[in-house]
């Protein structure tokens, strides 16, 4: 049965939540995560969104130039130098220029981008977690988590198929969708700019002619150039805008599972392997339920959040809770142009070495400043790289349980009373599991008293020769003898019966103990279930204090009550015997229990009854067997 506080998904309307359980509503509009190891559950964390900052970077100037020409300059005539007929240049002359492409500085100042905030839901599929109130089962429209690929009675859940699951917003519906692995993030961001010069630069000839003492044009061009200088210039930069669409697929850290839907239209049973969530203390997980951490045939949950497989196949592993995206090359425009302001440097006069009769000197001269034409160069691309950043989305731990077999509902001391022809140890921690590894005060080494071979030398029947080492049951002999509690234990020399043994009427034999006929006994039988014969059958009685009773007409205090609890186990049992006495066992209603070997059952008394879950599976012929099969029933009334 589903426990009281055990949590399960439900696909449905709010308004629809079933009778036995109430919406678990710290678990709305949030993700189920496994806990930590070790760490008790119901602990909050994660965020809606996230964004990424990014290291610095910068943006280098590229080479560029610019053109212009000197401002004319023209001389008066002059003799000039002694000797020599220096008229000068007659008409003014200038200088084109174009300065140099190698420049120094423009780099722009370092700035840090920061990513564009946007949601942590991965794809997703909302349900309500609904809780248990008391102990009840599977109710129609709920789900319930399996590792396995199959599940009797439900169908696997398309709907939530790749998805993790969510709990729906507050009083809202299931069904809801969304989410996604693909990170789009927005990035805008400029910089501030720095001033650049262009490395020295040598003007053009100038294109006029000098003139002659005699006035003429003949003689060869003067030859002169000036060297050029920039001032510091500075180029705007425009900001830088756009979407990154990120080549990663981002989802938290999950454990892909299957999700299987109760569309029956009525409740089902829980089963072996079926897992719900739990929101107590780690110590407190309900008994008959294993903390899914890989350990007693459970999937490791811990620390991973819920997605469903994308159809009924094996568990896996992915996602990251933190990432970051791929560098992302960008670059500026400009924004306009610039000029730089050009000065040239004096020249100092030179000779033209023309004619040897007509040889002139220039006197030293030289040009203005100029503004240079206004250019546009581009910024370099750089890459801009998003830091780590996490990606949980809002959480709530919980402890992830998985279905074992139904808790007993009364407790059992055993003392010494679980002793009757034991003849193996009985193991509290694995064949009597969880609820009784408190309980049992004889955990270690329940096995029989007997200090001698037992032997039956003779014939029983006529049919076999049987040899008892502690123990002697049923045999299916030509008239079937159970001995199973009648021969005392405290026997402690060897019992011998060298006579064939063939009465089928009660005897009292020499070992101070009755065989009886198996008709006398009988098989026996619980909620008119009739169950094999048992390899192993024990009673005790449980007591208990009452303060106040009347006997025989008159009020007595501090009598004693009891209730009488009976043991059986199976080394092997038939499958389908199996199944019929499961329904009856862990239904949690107490039903008839009859068996003839005890005065305490003969009659019938109503019990409550707890089974241990399946073991190994064997097949013999066409016959399905599980091994070490225990039934515990404990009487529903007190006796006085």
């Amino acid at each position: 049965m589903i426990q009281e506080n055990v949590i399960i998904p439900f696909d449905g309307d709010h308004a629809d939540i079933p009778a036995g359980f109430v919406r678990e509503t710290s678990l709305d509009g949030l993700y189920p995560k496994g806990s930590a190891d070790g760490v008790n559950p119901n602990v909050t964390g994660g965020n809606s969104t996230h964004t990424h900052t990014s290291p610095t970077h910068t943006h280098t100037l590229a080479g560029h130039t610019h053109t212009g020409a000197t401002p004319s300059q023209s001389f008066p005539n002059d003799n000039g130098l002694a000797g020599h007929d220096y008229q000068g240049m007659k008409s003014a002359h200038a200088h084109n220029y174009t300065t140099s492409s190698g420049i120094s500085g423009g780099t722009t100042n370092d700035t840090a981008v920061t990513y564009s905030t946007i949601s942590n839901d991965p794809p997703y599929y909302t349900v309500i977690f609904i809780k248990a109130t008391g102990n009840t089962t599977i109710p129609n429209n709920a789900m319930v988590l399996k590792e396995g690929t199959s599940r009797t009675d439900l169908i696997f859940h398309t709907s939530s198929a790749d998805k993790f699951l969510k709990g729906a917003a507050t009083s809202a519906n299931a069904g809801s969708t969304g989410g996604s692995t693909t990170n789009v993030h927005s990035v805008t961001h400029t910089h501030t700019t720095n001033t650049h010069t262009h490395s020295n630069f040598t003007t053009a000839l100038p294109a006029e002619n000098r003139a002659g003492s005699d006035g003429g044009t003949g003689h060869s061009q003067y030859i002169h150039t000036h060297t050029g200088t920039t001032a510091a210039g500075t180029q705007a930069i425009n900001s830088y805008s756009t979407d990154f669409t990120c080549a990663e697929t981002v989802q938290p850290a999950y454990k892909k599972i299957n999700a299987f839907k109760n569309e029956s239209g009525s409740s089902v049973t829980p089963a072996v392997g079926d897992i719900g969530l739990w929101l107590g203390t780690l110590a407190n997980i309900p008994i008959g339920w294993n903390l899914c951490d890989g350990t007693n045939n459970t999937p490791d949950m811990r620390s991973k959040f819920l997605k469903i497989n994308s159809s009924a196949t094996t568990t896996s592993t992915g996602g990251s809770n933190t990432h970051s995206h791929a560098a992302k090359s960008h670059t500026h425009t400009s924004s306009g142009s610039h000029t730089h302001t050009v000065t040239f440097s004096n020249d100092t006069g030179n000779v033209d070495n023309g004619s040897s009769e007509d040889s002139d000197h220039l006197r030293a001269h030289g040009h203005n400043s100029d503004t240079s034409s206004a250019t546009a160069p581009t910024y370099a691309a750089t890459n801009i790289t998003a830091n780590s950043s996490n990606n949980e989305p809002e959480y709530r731990t919980v402890a992830y349980i998985q279905y074992e077999f139904t808790r007993i509902t009364k407790t059992i001391t055993a003392g010494a009373s679980i002793k009757n022809n034991v003849t193996e140890t009985i193991e509290a921690s694995s064949d009597v599991k969880k609820e009784f590894s408190k309980n049992i005060s004889a955990i270690a080494d329940l096995k029989s008293n007997i200090t001698r071979t037992v032997s039956a030398v003779g014939k029983i029947g006529s049919v076999q020769r049987i040899f008892a080492k502690g123990d002697i049951k049923h045999f299916s002999t030509e008239k079937q003898i159970s001995a199973l509690a009648a021969i005392n234990k405290k026997r402690t020399k060897t019992i011998s019966a060298l006579s064939n043994i063939k009465v089928t009427t009660q005897q009292e034999i020499e070992a101070k103990g009755s065989i009886f006929r198996t008709g006398i006994i009988g098989q026996p039988s619980f909620g008119g279930l009739t169950l094999p014969f048992p390899d192993y059958a024990d009673i005790s009685p449980e007591w208990g204090a009452i303060d106040n009773t009347a006997l025989k007409g008159k009020t007595r205090r501090g009598v004693m009550s009891r209730k009488y609890q009976y043991q059986f186990k199976w080394n092997t049992m038939k499958v389908e015997y199996y199944n019929n006495l499961e329904l009856i066992a862990n239904s949690l209603e107490a039903s008839q229990f009859v068996y003839g070997k005890w005065p305490q059952s003969r009659e019938g008394v109503i019990c409550l009854g707890s089974l241990s879950p399946r073991k190994l599976t064997y097949k013999d012929g066409d016959s399905v067997y599980l091994s070490s099969v225990i039934l515990i029933l404990i009487e529903v009334e007190s006796r006085i």
